[in-house]
Order: C-alpha cells, then structure tokens, then sequence
C-alpha cells in the first residue's frame, strides 16, 4: 500500500503533429514550438512528422525524406529534448492506417464533404484524391492512437479536432469506454507574430515575397536585412496601435525575444526613430535564432543521431499504439488481437498446474517426520527411517530444482537470441533505408536529367520546324512571283519568253520538293533521336514515360500529315512537269492568227490559263514532326482525334495571302513564328481591349494571327503579349478604319 501511495501520478498526455513541409519560420518558434518544450516536464508529449499526412498532394520521394530529417533536426535544436518526449514519424508506428480504417467506419461521408479545408483545396484543384477527403480520419487516428488528452491546435485545425471528438464519442457509446476524449490545448503564453510585409496578414512559409518571412535556419545577415526592411508606418513614433501594425508586429517580436513587455519597451525607444528601434529587434531576434542555426547545422549532417531519435521515439510510440489497438479490438471481437497481460506469475501458474503431485508429495514426507515419535533408544532403524523419509523427498524436490535452473538458462538464451535478432533486424531496416534513399536520389536525378534533355531537344525541334518553314514560305513567294511571270509571258504572247518562264518554274519548284524531302529527312533524325531518349528515361521513370508517350501521339500524326504534304507536292510536280511537256510539244505560233485559228486555239490556251492558276493557288503545307511507323503501334485513333494541334502551332492551313482577310476597318494582322505551345495574345486600349488581361489572336495559318476590332473605324493602341506574360515588341498605334499588317522583324528589330 505504500508503494502505491507513493507512486506519482501520471502525466496529462499531449499530442503535437506537423506535416514536414519544409523551414519552421519566426512565428512558428515563438507561436508553437517554444511553448512545446515548455511543456514536456508537465505533460507526457508526443511530438510527431506526419509524413503520411504529406503525401495527399504531389511530391517527390527523396525530397520528403531529406524534408523529414529537416524537420526533426530544426525541432529539436528548437528545444524539444529527446530524453523528455517522444519524436516520432508517422510512417514509423504501425496502428496510425489501421485505427484510421476503424475510424472511417464511423464516420459520415457527408461529415467530411462539408470540412471547410477539404472544400476550399477542392476548389483549386482539378481533380481531387481519395486521401484530401479522408485526411481528417487519420488526424483523429493520430490523436486517439495515443489516448491524447490535449491536442494544440490552431484555428484552421478546430474542426478536425472536433471531428476526433465525435468519433471517440461514437466508439465509446456503441462499443465501451475505449477512448479518452481530447480537448484543444491552449497556451497561457504565446506570441502571434505577422507579416515583416504585410502586418495585416500572419507570416507565412508559402508567402511569395520571402522578406515577409523570417526562418529558423537563416544567417544573421539575413535576419537583418529581412527586419531592416519590415514596413512600418509613416510617422516616427514606437507605440502600439491599431493605427500601427507594423510597429505593433515589432513590438511584439521583441517582446517575445527579450521577455520584457511591450509598455517597458514602448517607453525604452521613446524618442527614438524607427531606424534604432529597428536595429534592436534584428540584434534580439539573431541572438534568439543563431544558437537553433547552429544547433540545426550540426545535427542536419548527423543522419545516425536523427535515425536514433527517430528509433527511440517510435519504441515508445509504438508500445502506447499496440496497447491502443488491443484495447480497441477487445472491444469489437471476442477475442483480443494482442496477448493480454497475466495477473499471476506465469511460473508458478504452470508449476501449480502441472507439477501439483511434487508439492504434494514434499507436503507428506515432512508430515511423515514430524508424526513419527523419534525415541534415541530405538536406535539405527529409527536413524535410518528418517534419512530414507528425507532421501525420498529429495528426490522428489531435486528434479524440480534443476529444471528451474535449466528454465533459467532457457530464457537468458532467448533473451540473447532475441537481441541478436533485434539488432539484425535494424541493421537490415538501415540498410534498406540507405538503398531506397540511394534509389530515390537517383530516379530524382534522371528524372531532373531527362525533362531537361527533352525541354533541349523540343526547343532544337522547334527552331529546326521554324527555320524550315520559314525557308519554305520564302521559295512559295517565289513561285508566286514566277506565276505572275508566267501569266505576263502568256499574256504578251511570247512563247520563247512563256517557254522559258515555264522551264525557270519547272526548276524552282523541282527544288521546292527537294528542301521539302529533305526537311523530311532531318526532321526524321531529330524524331529517331528523341525516340531513343524517351526510351532510355521511360525505363528509369514513370512520369517521363507518359510524357514522351504523348509526344510520340504527336509524332506520329505530324507524320501523316507530312507525308500527305509531301504527296501533295510531288503531284504538283508531276502535273506541271505534264503541263511543260505539252506546251514544249505544241508551242503557239509567234503570227497573229486568223480567226479560224484562233478559234482552234482556244482550247489551248484555256489549258495554259488553267495551269497558271493551279500554280497562283496557294501551296497547302504542313510541316510537323515526323515518326516512325512502328512508333504508332499500340496508339488508339482515338488519341490521334484528341491531339491538341493548335497546342503544337503545326495546324493544317494553307498558307495565308499576304494582304489581310478583313475587308476593311480596324485590325490588325501579324506574321510571327512565335513558337510551339505558344500563343500571341492583345492587351491594350480601344474597344474590346484590356491593359491588364489579353485577348487571344485569332489563328490564320501557320505564322499568322488576326486580331479585329470591334468597332471598325474606332482606333486603338495595341500591344502583342506572349502567352498573355511577355510583351512582345513596341506597342502599335491603329488610326480607324484601316487593318495593319505587321511582320516578324517588328518583334525582332532586324
């Protein structure tokens, strides 16, 4: 009774998790992680890097691994002592998934529908996972698993707090009393620190301006530099104030730093400018944040020491998670999942149990001596009974004894065999550890390696389709040009000056088909090359596979269309190599003709006005990449109906007149290779236009985009935008009434 009247009692249980998302900043340590290690001689803390709660949103393997160690390492050169709490990752404690599953049984769908934080990142996301929505049920397992009585809690964490109350509540009345139910912690000391940018607004790691945001592992002459620069107000007094919440953010930097209060401080820097009182708040939040920055260093390059925090908390963790889930079985099933503990020595049990006749029969032989009247007269036979009574109950006793020994022996063996096991068992769990890392890091690296090998090749692909095509818009101009020639010859009725403009045309588009085939040919090359490195990065990585899987869609009808491209133009060829022929064959007479000749020449000439129009029609080409044709295999034609042409800028189009298709009034025209996946867009002033957010050119044709105003005769002040985010060349100034019609060394300044 002593014993148990001195016994202490038990420490409140507190359970602190956070996601390792990355560097704890200034607001982190005086908000949360200094009034932590405050608590752990008062509580009985778990502090946990909920790691599996990181994988509900896109991330990379062995950045969350190298983000869990930073985690631990900044908590713990932050004050969290190992020896007086629990550190543990999630991933380490079996129990966590398997609660949550129970967990979820009880819980509504429609509970977790309306969570604000489910509602709010469903929105900006396009497609949710399974793991968003179930995110709850797992923080309520997190706390339940280890019968948390406090839980510190911010205000966005409220309602899964509640949610955890509810389902403890829910078990207990349809099951047994099984859990304890948590209440928030709130502490009686704290500091809630802003914005250095916007004081408005709680400094935040995710914040994009990082002079907002001063972090646990800067350097000192970070630190100043970040505080230094902190808003503050136009006026020059230190006060606290509504009206002054950048000195008001300050103030209580400070105070949490030097542990004075703020009116003490207020009247310290009466009288003093901002520059001064500025300058004592850098000096006191370095002086509180360099002695975590070298701690942190130190430990961040320790990763054994880490691992041994990590092992020593997830022992311990994992023994209060294993009596949580026998507790919570026993309560479902008839049977418990896990041995429960014996209130009897379970030495004894047994021997009382197996070997009851032993005691029974040393019970009798010392009866037998103390019932027997001994008289020393009765000499040698009543000396030898006696010995022969006590003989026989040794030999009863001695077995026994012995096979306590050998019992003895038998678990001390155990006990080394299972030391032995443990520590092979860790030295194997290391070793997988350091492995997968290893693999990690490398699939990382090829990954990394790859995309960058694609992005290169795409951008040479691209410029090699541009130059090309730019070449081949050139030689079609021409071929105009030597129509037009044609048509004067024919009109003037020279037929030496018509023969030879028709054989100059023969040869001008002879090599027209030639730089197309071999366009073909090199663009083929850049294909076969980028189809060998989607090869070797599809085997090392999953995500890049699927990549360069939809460029071989592309790839593939690219190179449909080149080949019926290039059919096109061969036939072209052919008809008016045929067309040649026949004026060679029949040339027209050089006299004037008679009216019955002109009569039979009609036809003819018909024939040669056809021809010259065939060859005025634009030339209809389409340049794309290329692919093999075993690449197409396995593809659906459904793919090839779904590839986003106009994405790539390689859209079927003949090639566009020179002049502007819009028949008069504002517009504006331009010719520009602005380059795959890339789209030209109009801000403004005039009608239908914006200075802040573009309005997307109309396509023409391969190079050429429309944008036409609204308004015919109203003018307007127009400017090109590269996918609406980089301004493209000077803005353009359209008088009304009139289109426009600009080329590519308006962008370029050539």
């Amino acid at each position: 009774m002593s014993e148990i009247a001195e016994k202490k009692p038990a420490k409140p249980v507190v359970l602190t998790c956070a996601q390792p998302t990355g560097r704890l900043h200034l607001g982190n340590y005086l908000g949360a992680v200094l009034n932590w290690g405050r608590m752990q001689d008062d509580y009985e803390c778990y502090f946990g890097i909920v790691d599996q709660h990181a994988i509900t949103v896109p991330h990379v393997p062995a950045q969350l691994r190298d983000n869990t160690y930073s985690c631990l390492a900044q908590y713990v050169a932050c004050g969290l002592d190992p020896a007086r709490s629990h550190l543990f990752a999630q991933s380490h404690v079996i129990g966590h998934t398997e609660l949550a599953w129970i967990l979820g049984c009880l819980c509504p769908l429609g509970q977790l529908e309306r969570m604000t934080q489910f509602k709010d990142k469903a929105k900006k996301q396009q497609s949710v996972d399974a793991g968003l929505l179930f995110y709850p049920v797992l923080m309520a397992a997190d706390i339940l698993l280890y019968n948390a009585e406090l839980v510190p809690v911010g205000d966005d964490q409220k309602q899964h707090l509640e949610l955890a109350r509810d389902l403890a509540e829910k078990f207990n009345h349809r099951y047994s009393e099984t859990f304890k139910v948590p209440s928030p912690f709130i502490s009686k000391v704290g500091s809630r620190i802003m914005s250095l940018q916007d004081p408005t607004a709680k400094m935040s790691k995710s914040d994009p301006n990082q002079a907002s945001t001063v972090y646990v592992t800067d350097r000192p002459e970070e630190i100043r530099k970040k505080l230094m620069s902190a808003v503050t107000d136009s006026g020059s007094e230190v006060r606290p104030g509504d009206d002054k919440p950048g000195v008001t953010n300050l103030l209580a930097i400070l105070s949490a730093c030097t542990g004075r209060d703020v009116p003490t401080l207020t009247a310290e820097f009466a009288g003093k400018g901002y520059g001064d009182f500025k300058k004592a708040v850098a000096d006191a939040v370095v002086a509180t944040l360099d002695p975590v920055r070298l701690r942190y260093d130190e430990l961040i390059k320790d990763r054994e020491a880490l691992n041994a925090i990590f092992k020593a908390g997830a022992e311990k963790a994992q023994a209060t998670a294993f009596r949580t889930l026998s507790k919570v079985t026993s309560a479902r099933a008839e049977f418990p999942l896990y041995p429960q503990p014996h209130s009897m020595n379970r030495d004894l049990e047994k021997m009382l149990k197996e070997k009851w006749y032993l005691v029974a029969a040393d019970f009798i032989a010392v009866l037998a001596i103390l019932c027997l009247d001994l008289n020393p007269r009765d000499g040698v036979e009543a000396t030898l009974a006696v010995f022969g009574i006590l003989g026989a109950s040794l030999i009863v006793v001695i077995p026994v004894l012995m096979d306590g020994g050998d019992k003895k022996e038998r678990l001390a063996e155990q006990a080394r065999l299972r030391t032995a096991l443990a520590a092979e068992i860790d030295g194997l769990r290391d070793d997988f550890r350091a492995g997968t890392e290893a693999v990690s890091r490398r699939v990382g690296e090829i990954e990394v390696a790859a995309r960058q090998a694609g992005e290169a090749a795409a951008a040479a692909v691209a410029q090699r389709a541009s130059t090309e095509l730019n070449a081949l818009k050139a030689a079609v101009a021409a071929l105009e040009a030597k129509a037009k020639v044609l048509e004067a010859a024919v009109a003037a009725g020279g037929s030496a000056a018509k023969q030879e403009a028709v054989e100059e045309l023969t040869t001008q588009v002879e090599a027209l088909a030639v730089s197309v085939r071999g366009a073909v040919a090199d663009v083929e090359e850049t294909a076969e090359a980028m189809k060998a490195l989607r090869t070797e990065a599809g085997t090392q990585q999953a995500s890049v596979a699927d990549d360069l899987k939809k460029l071989r869609e592309d790839l593939k009808k690219s190179g449909q269309k080149t080949t019926a491209a290039t059919d096109k133009l061969a036939a072209a060829l052919d008809a008016v190599q045929a067309d040649v022929k026949a004026l060679q064959a029949n040339p027209p007479a050089a006299s004037a003709p008679s009216p019955s000749s002109v009569s039979d020449e009609e036809p003819e000439a018909d024939e040669d006005e056809a021809i010259i129009e065939d060859v005025k029609k634009p030339v209809e080409l389409e340049i794309e990449l290329p692919a093999a044709a075993e690449e197409a295999d396995g593809i659906e034609e459904a793919a090839d109906d779904e590839a986003d042409e106009e994405e790539l800028a390689l859209e079927s189009a003949e090639v566009a007149p020179v002049s502007a298709a819009t028949g008069g009034g504002t517009a504006l025209t331009i010719n520009l290779m602005i380059g795959i996946g890339n789209k030209p867009y109009v801000r403004g002033t005039g009608p239908g236009l914006s200075p802040d957010k573009g309005q997307l050119m109309t396509f023409l044709g391969i190079g050429r985009w429309q944008w036409v105003s609204p308004e015919p005769d109203a003018p307007a002040t127009v400017e090109i935008w590269k996918n609406d985010q980089t301004p493209l060349g000077e803005p353009l100034h359209l008088s009304g009434g009139e289109p426009v019609e600009v080329d590519e060394s308006h962008f370029t300044g050539s």
